[in-house]
């Protein structure tokens, strides 16, 4: 559902939808990059398919916590290592539940911080993945989690709140979700080398 108001409320008790933004990007992938250029790295990722709705998951988010937990598994890394969560964050009502279910059966009650950009550029649909890891890859060289903006009432049906402001971020593994119309739902970890 596009968004009625001119604000996108990821994980907002009063989200009504999402603002569609445009974009390109683009990343050059290296196998062993320059010490001088060398801010992330990927570790893993993995992608797992939600047949239920052809625009959104499910509300009770096994799929994506499957996406995410594989993503982990993938990575060598345990949960509690992650440093922080770019989540996907569209501000829709079912889908921001979905990821919220997700990060709660993956994280459990100790989260790490949670920042979400499509309030920033909108939702870029096929570029968001790429355009949000640019983003979160230049504040994670600046050394901080951007706060979410447009977030100011917290969902009691959600088991998640995302950064209110924002939050250092030390070096360390970050997880990011990238979901889309299909069902599909990617989630990867990289690691902040500065």
């Amino acid at each position: 559902m596009l968004l009625l108001s001119t604000v996108l409320k990821p994980f907002d008790k009063h989200r009504e939808g999402l603002i569609l933004g445009e974009a390109y990007a683009s990343l050059l992938l290296e196998k062993e990059p320059k010490k001088a250029n060398k801010s992330l790295e990927l570790l893993g990722g993995a992608v797992a398919t939600d047949t239920e709705s052809i625009s959104g998951n499910n509300t009770g988010g096994e799929i994506p916590a499957r996406a995410m937990a594989q993503a982990l598994h993938a990575s060598q890394i345990s949960a509690a290592e992650i440093k922080a969560i770019k989540a996907h964050g569209t501000g829709s009502v079912a889908n921001d539940l979905s990821e919220a279910q997700a990060i709660s059966q993956v994280f459990g009650p100790t989260l790490p911080p949670i920042t979400a950009f499509k309030p920033y550029v909108g939702h870029t649909l096929g570029a968001s993945g790429v355009t949000e890891l640019i983003l979160l890859s230049l504040a994670l060289e600046a050394g901080f989690i951007p706060k979410t903006f447009g977030f100011q009432t917290k969902d009691p049906a959600l088991k998640v709140t995302p950064t209110t402001h924002a939050a250092p971020c030390e070096p360390g593994a970050v997880l990011l979700n990238a979901f889309g119309f299909g069902g599909s739902c990617c989630s990867y970890v990289v690691s902040n080398l500065k």
